[in-house]
């Protein structure tokens, strides 16, 4: 039979479905609403920055930079194939 939640928010249905669950191995794949509820939750955060230009996005990743909570714990050296240049950058929730 199907295990059916009935939650108050997708954050609340997200976070049932994981309890117990070993949280160095339970990832979260966006959207941006996706990202917007369940961030907050996460002690780390495995980034993949971009050196480029998105023509006109309508959604975006929070700036991890802005709040207080979060610090870089790493950043790697550039990377550049193909002609496009990224960075792999590593934040901690330092309130978890």
């Amino acid at each position: 039979p199907a295990m059916v939640l009935a939650k108050t928010g997708m954050s609340e249905a997200a976070l049932a479905l994981v309890e117990g669950e070993d949280p160095e191995k339970v990832w979260v794949i966006g959207g941006g609403s996706v990202y917007t509820a369940l961030v907050p939750h996460c002690k780390r955060v495995y980034l993949t920055k971009v050196d480029a230009t998105a023509g006109d996005p309508d959604t975006y990743f929070p700036n991890l930079n802005k709040l207080h909570s979060w610090s870089v714990e790493q950043t790697s050296e550039p990377v550049t194939e193909n002609g496009v240049t990224y960075r792999f950058i590593d934040y901690v929730n330092n309130n978890m």
